[in-house]
């Protein structure tokens, strides 16, 4: 119950924060990286959380707090749309260099990048979390990473911004092109890539909820990334990096699951083109 109260009152704080952005929304790329990464991403997640941690502990939800949440997700819509139409009108500017752009995934492979995350020579792997948006990543340092915290230590974290359409191929195809031209493997033979595929694999076939998509990740994660990360030497320099995150099919019915996919991703909303990338060096 206490843990449910706090959650509320976060939920109440941010629909503050979003309300006053409602009409005023940013008009650059780091205000939508902040708004989304501090109120935007963390409500939507408390937002579908919320109605589930009261049916468990058996409690009716008052109508004044329905109305609140309702009205958090509508303004989740909202401002998801400003940033949309923001986007499509500044991504030109962006390509053709008119005006400064936001970090995408080809400037991983720049030295200047990610200069100080590792000792000179360490190993460098690079780990694609294919489809991790922002909100699992905050899960995944709870879960994931905390309890690995005496083997694996974060040493930086920032947003990348996805390419049209927002999937893994298209982004990949930047990568791979800015690891050639920036001549890394060349330079340092030692540097690999690794994709953890699963994650993308069950946002496209997770019918559950938000909280049992997050939890099947984490413990596809356990099984299968946690081993590969206890068997590095000590010095290697992960670079964790998403490619997409994803969005609610606003179509999907429960009793359509069997035909209709509940997460979905390729468009241009702030769910699915703001994602993370992290430095992480095994102790």
């Amino acid at each position: 119950m206490v843990e449910a109260l706090r959650d509320y009152d976060t939920i109440r704080q941010k629909i503050q924060v979003l309300k006053r952005r409602e009409t005023n929304p940013p008009q650059d790329f780091q205000k939508w990286e902040t708004l989304y990464a501090q109120h935007l991403s963390p409500l939507s997640s408390l937002l579908a959380a919320f109605p589930l941690r009261a049916e468990r502990m058996e409690v009716s939800i008052p109508s004044a707090v329905r109305e609140r949440l309702g009205q958090g997700e509508r303004l989740c819509v909202l401002i998801s749309k400003s940033f949309s139409e923001f986007y499509r009108k500044t991504l030109p500017l962006w390509e053709t260099g008119e005006e400064k752009g936001p970090k995408r995934v080809e400037d991983l492979a720049s030295q200047d990048f990610w200069k100080g995350s590792a000792s000179e020579g360490a190993p460098k792997i690079f780990v694609l979390m294919d489809g991790m948006r922002w909100d699992l990543w905050e899960f995944l340092k709870e879960k994931f990473f905390a309890p690995m915290a005496n083997q694996l230590r974060i040493i930086h974290e920032g947003t990348l911004w996805a390419h049209l359409p927002s999937s893994t191929p298209r982004q990949m195809e930047f990568f791979e092109e800015a690891l050639q031209k920036a001549g890394v493997k060349d330079r340092r033979p030692e540097t690999k890539i690794w994709k953890i595929g699963g994650i993308d694999e069950r946002v496209h076939t997770e019918k559950g909820t938000l909280e049992h998509l997050f939890r099947n990740v984490l413990q596809f994660l356990q099984l299968e990334l946690a081993p590969r990360l206890r068997e590095l030497p000590s010095r290697t320099s992960l670079i964790l990096f998403s490619d997409h995150g994803f969005v609610e099919n606003p179509l999907f019915e429960k009793s359509d699951k069997y035909r209709t996919s509940r997460y979905l991703h390729g468009e241009n909303s702030l769910f699915e083109i703001i994602v993370p990338w992290a430095a992480v060096t095994r102790i």
